[in-house]
């Protein structure tokens, strides 16, 4: 899903909006994942740490749950009885491309690749949009670098989301003298021995 779009580098900027487009930022999050996987490569590769983007291709998960099933018909991934369309794959099947570049003899050398069932994929044909393949933006060194690893910390308006609150979050669940004995401490330690006992 690269192929819908490439990535903005300047959406932070003040002033900038754009409208959300489901579509759209589903396309961009694949775009800077395969993104980001060419830039650390580029920077782990002398330490020996590769790194690889995955399609692992169309399955049927709980990330469709956000959508109705007339959409999914709409774009061809149930017919009309619900029956899951022939070119969708098991969850074990899409994971194999994953599994596979974790463990390929056949990727020594090459980080920093995109790769889709199980194969280093080649450059997508634009007359065949879905027949898979990558495309260009995606291999981009240039953008990649652009692309930030670490956050802004010269923006204010992080600081408060990034560092504050897990920071009261992390003092209320250990100090806080709430109305249990022990305080958020005591719920934080009795949630994680309720979910032991289930």
């Amino acid at each position: 899903m690269h192929i819908t779009a490439s990535v903005f580098i300047n959406d932070n900027e003040p002033g900038l909006h754009r409208d959300y487009d489901k579509w759209l930022a589903y396309g961009q999050a694949k775009s800077a994942n395969a993104l980001f996987a060419l830039q650390l490569d580029k920077l782990g590769e002398s330490r020996g740490v590769r790194a690889f983007a995955v399609h692992p291709g169309g399955i049927a998960t709980p990330l469709q749950r956000h959508l109705t099933m007339e959409e999914q018909r709409a774009m061809g991934w149930y017919d009309e009885d619900g029956n899951v369309h022939e070119a969708f794959k098991s969850t074990e099947e899409g994971a194999s491309t994953s599994v596979w570049c974790a463990v390929s003899p056949l990727l020594e050398g090459k980080g920093g690749v995109y790769c889709e069932d199980c194969e280093v994929a080649v450059a997508a044909d634009p007359e065949k949009p879905r027949a898979g393949g990558y495309y260009p933006h995606i291999r981009d060194e240039n953008l990649a670098g652009k692309l930030s690893m670490f956050p802004d910390f010269g923006n204010l308006d992080l600081l408060i989301p990034m560092f504050i609150m897990p920071l009261a979050v992390q003092w209320w669940s250990t100090w806080y003298p709430g109305a249990e004995p022990g305080g958020g401490g005591f719920i934080a330690q009795r949630m994680l021995a309720a979910k032991d006992e289930n």
